[in-house]
């Protein structure tokens, strides 16, 4: 008598009505606009420049009033895209608005250039992949996916100031500057 009563439960479930289901879905969407910034490192890298944005060059010529040739450690912070991006590096000289009239003995134009892991990752020859000196002049690379610089291995550099082989620089103050632009492109 139990196993059919047992039964009997069993095809009672079976016949039993199946209980209505309905499903309700609400399908989200949004955008991210491209971006680029400096600062604000995301996981708490490196996010100011690491050298006061004014640079004071001391020590520009020796006791002969020629320019010494010296590298000054900077940093350019963190520099970021959350898309493909453009870098562009523009390595202006120092230079002065003294008058120069004796161009045979002296210039007034003192050339730069800049090294460093950021630019031998982005800036490189088209023809051998090799990292791209850094002069005078502007520099530009194409950068195809997201990247952020201030995790202490690409945002270090070295600016050079380049000592001619003869002459001397006129008396006066010298400006100059390093400039990296990022843009999303």
């Amino acid at each position: 008598m139990k196993t059919i009563l047992m039964a009997a439960s069993a095809l009672s479930l079976l016949a039993a009505p199946a209980f209505a289901q309905s499903t309700s879905t609400v399908n989200l969407t949004g955008n991210v606009a491209p971006l680029c910034g400096t600062g604000g490192h995301s996981s708490g890298g490196v996010s100011a420049p690491t050298a006061s944005q004014d640079i004071v060059i001391s020590g520009l010529t020796d006791a002969d009033g020629r320019v010494v040739a010296q590298d000054i450690n900077v940093g350019f912070g963190n520099l970021w895209c959350n898309s493909a991006a453009s870098l562009t590096l523009k390595v202006n000289p120092l230079t002065t608005s003294e008058a120069n009239t004796d161009t045979a003995s002296f210039f007034t134009r003192i050339d730069m250039s800049v090294a460093g892991p950021l630019l031998d990752t982005y800036f490189v020859d088209s023809q051998t992949g090799a990292p791209t000196s850094v002069g005078d002049g502007e520099y530009s690379a194409t950068i195809g996916q997201a990247f952020e610089t201030g995790t202490g291995t690409y945002d270090n550099a070295v600016i050079s100031i380049i000592a001619p082989a003869q002459d001397r620089p006129v008396a006066g103050d010298y400006t100059g500057s390093v400039v990296v632009t990022i843009s999303n492109s």
